[in-house]
């Protein structure tokens, strides 16, 4: 209902400090997530909540490098707005 209204822009909720995020917005995010996301159906709560407050903002300019296989993996990725193409170099 808030989306279909306009009345929640979830760009601005990620692009927003998560230390500075309100207890409403780390809900909304939740259920965003859920609604979204199949993949976060089935994650309690607790888990999802530890993940919406470490979530952050991450801008990359075209033809920047994501990642590079055999990279360490530190974090998740998701692509809010845009594309990312998987390349190897073989």
């Amino acid at each position: 209902m808030f989306l279909q209204k306009n009345l929640v822009n979830v760009k601005n909720l990620v692009l927003k400090n998560p230390e500075q995020r309100t207890a409403k917005e780390v809900e909304f995010l939740i259920l965003y997530l859920k609604f979204k996301f199949p993949v976060f159906l089935n994650i309690d709560r607790r888990t999802l909540e530890f993940f919406v407050r470490r979530l952050a903002f991450a801008l990359y300019k075209p033809t920047e490098n994501v990642a590079k296989r055999g990279d360490k993996c530190t974090g998740m990725i998701m692509i809010i707005d845009g594309e990312v193409e998987a390349r190897s170099k073989d």
